[in-house]
């Protein structure tokens, strides 16, 4: 009986191992795709969120200018540390940057975000802590 008993708790113990390290994100998460950026100065950026060594992340996949003048570049890393909260609110970081008037980064962070589905093909990022400050996304397609 012990026997059994030590066998299911780590069979447990290496199920919720698993899915931690898996960012308890499925193969088919409405989530993962390419979503386009939408109502700003970074109108047309575009993010691929796909799993990469069991972790679900969001790449830069195409820049609009002003994105560019303001440091961002091909593949940065704009989201990490996605997290499914329940079927329509992820909280994830979010990559932002300071550039000089050079155009040199001089600050490189990731701001603590949410995001929330607001229809099958459009979410909403708001960051902890600026609930005023938000983005609008919207899903490709072709994905």
């Amino acid at each position: 009986m012990i026997k059994h008993i030590n066998l299911l708790s780590i069979i447990f113990l290496i199920t919720l191992i698993t899915s931690c390290n898996d960012n308890n994100l499925p193969e088919n998460d409405k989530l993962l795709g390419t979503w386009t950026r939408v109502g700003d100065n970074y109108a047309r950026m575009k993010i691929s969120v796909k799993k990469e060594n069991n972790n679900c992340v969001g790449r830069i996949v195409f820049l609009p200018t002003m994105a560019q003048k303001n440091g961002f570049v091909f593949n940065d890393l704009k989201w990490k540390n996605i997290n499914k909260i329940n079927n329509n609110k992820y909280s994830l970081s979010d990559f932002d940057i300071i550039v000089n008037t050079f155009g040199d980064r001089v600050v490189e962070k990731y701001n603590k975000s949410f995001i929330y589905f607001m229809s099958k093909n459009e979410i909403k990022l708001e960051f902890k802590n600026n609930k005023k400050r938000m983005q609008y996304w919207v899903k490709n397609q072709n994905y």
